[in-house]
């Protein structure tokens, strides 16, 4: 599903919604996991998402724009649903449709962000591009982030569908020069470590799908100083003894046939 896509707005970080959802937020909600419940074979189960883009059309009409980056109380928002429940254990699909549908609702959500900068008010464009940037990284109660999310699909595809979003607003800024995502934010959703201790790092190799990996590792590479990239590859390598890490942690550290030093004590 493509997305058309407009520049978001300047605006001063607004707080964003704690706590539980509103009745309209959770009717979203209920969309949501209604559409990744459905059992529907092939494509077609791609083309039941009407319900939830008519409620979205209907928040950009109402001018009812912070519904969709409300959270729940466990600090969720509607974006990690688009990537957790189509991978939960009661979603009756097959792997490829439940990655399917997880794209279907995170571009539905994105798009709807998009249009309520376009066609909302002053008001709503100058808050709501830093308030939706800032909703995309933040993490829920268990410091799991949309990029641990993304990661534990064990798919390429949809990891890449969200760091591009992550990119675009780290690249982009708004009308005084800010970026909507900060280099340090930006760098830090790659170097994030959940509740257990684990990176996105770790998710990635623990996905055993060696595209993930490499793309990760690059966009690892390109996020993070040659010395925290270094760092961050030694951490996980000591987790996890895999080769792949082993060859780029050996790249970084400028050698080809030696192995990586234990750090020192």
């Amino acid at each position: 599903m493509s997305k058309t896509k407009k520049p978001p707005y300047s605006s001063p970080r607004p707080a964003v919604s704690e706590g539980s959802r509103t009745s309209l937020a959770q009717e979203l909600h209920s969309l949501i996991v209604g559409y990744c419940l459905k059992a529907n074979d092939g494509d077609a189960a791609l083309y039941e998402s009407e319900d939830i883009e008519k409620f979205l059309e209907g928040l950009a009409v109402a001018r009812n724009p912070n519904i969709l980056l409300e959270c729940s109380a466990n600090g969720c928002s509607h974006f990690f649903d688009a990537l957790h429940l189509p991978f939960a254990k009661d979603t009756q699909c097959d792997e490829d449709l439940r990655v399917a549908k997880a794209e279907v609702l995170f571009d539905l959500l994105v798009n709807a962000c998009y249009d309520v900068m376009k066609n909302g008010g002053v008001q709503a464009m100058e808050k709501f591009g830093h308030a939706y940037a800032d909703i995309l990284i933040k993490p829920n109660v268990d410091n799991y982030t949309l990029m641990h999310e993304a990661l534990s699909s064990k798919n390429k595809g949809l990891y890449d569908t969200v760091v591009s979003e992550l990119r675009e607003l780290h690249e982009a800024t708004d009308g005084k020069g800010h970026k909507y995502i900060s280099d340090a934010e930006y760098a830090e959703q790659f170097t994030f470590k959940t509740m257990n201790g684990l990176t996105p790092l770790d998710n990635a190799v623990r996905s055993n799908n060696p595209q993930l990996i490499k793309a990760f590792t690059a966009d690892l590479r390109e996020a993070l100083s040659p010395e925290a990239y270094r760092d961050a590859l030694l951490k996980s390598y000591q987790l996890e003894k895999r080769p792949l890490l082993q060859r780029e942690l050996l790249a970084a550290s400028g050698h080809s046939h030696t192995k990586p030093s234990h750090p020192r004590t």
